[in-house]
């Protein structure tokens, strides 16, 4: 707790009455997401079309903004709009944030972005052994199940040479059913949800993941360039709670609780 108050008022001296003034304000910042299922991020346990608060939501990101100081906190509406209009109007600042990485968008030096929160390691699912071999050779001539509006850099080109083919399903949990109707020969998604799915239909004598991971991005929050200061704020934040364990706990508390 010591520690915490020193950063929060190392905070407050080094940014001045006017980084309190924005939580003062009841600033509300608008965020969209593409899915209400997002996890372990943020997600709601069912499907809405309505703008909702962020406190209504679950997961790391929820529990982060949540144990920010009272006088830093802000509001946050979450808006559940498609994917790729989201990322255009993120750009041009009709929303302030999202969930999302810099590998992931067509033009990541227009955002601004926190701290890696995690390690976002991908996946690919079969059920049977997947060979130690190159993923070219893997996915030769694959149907690979895939999220709808989901980016996969690392099987891009693959898609885009007509080597492997991607087959999209609105949720992760379709993915997999696909894959035991043999509809397609592997599934691609992050460890978080796949291992969550494995539980949840007790499927550890059927599906196996591959030896190594498919992708590994740093995860973390993109926001438009306007909210640079908050940014740097919530970082200080994340950073605080990487150093007490907080972090930790929270990533654990939502680790295996992926798919409800």
């Amino acid at each position: 707790m010591i520690r915490f108050v020193s950063i929060f008022y190392l905070i407050v001296l080094f940014f001045g009455t006017s980084t309190l003034a924005l939580a003062s304000k009841n600033k509300t910042l608008q965020m969209f997401i593409w899915s209400s299922e997002l996890a372990p991020i943020i997600s709601k346990g069912e499907g809405t079309d309505k703008v909702l608060d962020l406190m209504q939501y679950q997961g790391i990101f929820v529990d982060i903004m949540a144990k920010l100081p009272t006088e830093l906190q802000v509001s946050i509406d979450v808006s559940l709009i498609g994917r790729a209009r989201g990322e255009k109007e993120l750009y041009k600042g009709v929303y302030d944030l999202s969930i999302l990485s810099k590998e992931w968008l067509s033009q990541p030096e227009a955002l601004v972005y926190t701290k890696p929160i995690y390690v976002h390691r991908e996946y690919l699912y079969a059920v049977s052994e997947i060979p130690d071999v190159s993923l070219e050779k893997i996915i030769n001539k694959a149907f690979i199940c895939t999220r709808r509006n989901y980016l996969y850099p690392k099987l891009k080109d693959y898609f885009d040479r007509k080597i492997a083919v991607r087959m999209d399903s609105f949720s992760e949990e379709a993915q997999f059913k696909m894959l035991l109707k043999g509809r397609c020969d592997f599934v691609v998604t992050n460890e978080f949800v796949g291992q969550a799915i494995i539980d949840k239909y007790q499927l550890h004598n059927q599906v196996k993941h591959s030896f190594k991971s498919l992708d590994e991005v740093n995860f973390t929050i993109a926001f438009h360039p306007r909210n640079k200061q908050f940014v740097t704020i919530l970082n200080k934040h994340i950073e605080m709670l990487a150093e007490t364990g907080q972090l930790e706990e929270i990533i654990d508390t939502h680790r295996f609780s992926a798919v409800r």
